[in-house]
């Protein structure tokens, strides 16, 4: 895992929440990109369940 230093982190905890997803975000795509062939549906699930996860939790904030 990369280690981020206290001076980077946004001071809202709301805009770490947010940074931090959109990077598992970027690497759950990654990953669907990378072996689509192999678990189609499994990734594709995944990725709509975070991505709604993700939506509702930013708008409750």
């Amino acid at each position: 895992m990369i280690s981020y230093s206290s001076d980077f982190l946004p001071s809202s905890s709301s805009s770490h929440f947010s940074f931090l997803s959109s990077s598992l975000y970027l690497i759950s795509s990654s990953l669907l990109i990378s072996s689509s062939s192999v678990f189609p549906n499994f990734f594709f699930s995944f990725s709509s369940i975070f991505s709604t996860f993700f939506h509702v939790h930013y708008y409750c904030i």
